[in-house]
């Protein structure tokens, strides 16, 4: 572990909801299509997924490549930058949240969701002064983490 990221732990201070322990992985994934073009669609909040983390490619079968952990700075700009013309974007707190259960085991999603690691994952929530709301994908609970800190991204449109 990056010592930018071992100063990023420091700075965690505690789940700020626990939306994620009230939600039944069975429930999840009954609810989720994993489609063969690398996305998944959720028929309840009609939201449709990026199956692989950004940076990585889907190749018919399999996520493939290195997932970014970057700054938000620049995953807000990556984003942008290679995938706003799709449609994507970073998920709020509460949508990414909404795919994620403790009960999935870790990390806290359907295991056909292959490319989720557990870790932090950016969200488009502010949550105050310098700090960006993350998901930490081992149990799906929220985290304020500094901007700087490094973390994964999932993209939903």
């Amino acid at each position: 572990m990056s010592i930018r990221n071992t100063i990023g732990l420091c700075l965690v201070f505690g789940g700020l909801s626990a939306a994620a322990q009230g939600s039944d992985c069975d429930d999840i994934q009954q609810r989720l299509t994993f489609h063969d073009n690398g996305t998944v669609s959720d028929t309840e909040s009609g939201l449709t997924w990026r199956r692989c983390n950004m940076g990585q490619q889907w190749d018919g079968t399999d996520c493939t490549g290195d997932s970014s952990e970057l700054s938000y700075a620049q995953t807000a700009k990556a984003v942008i930058d290679r995938y706003q013309e799709s449609g994507f974007r970073l998920p709020s707190s509460n949508e990414l949240q909404s795919i994620s259960a403790v009960d999935c085991g870790e990390p806290a999603v359907p295991s056909q969701w292959g490319a989720v690691v557990s870790g932090f994952y950016w969200t488009s929530t502010e949550a105050f002064g310098g700090f960006q709301t993350t998901v930490l994908m081992t149990n799906g609970e929220q985290y304020p983490m500094s901007a700087d800190i490094d973390a994964r991204a999932l993209l939903v449109r």
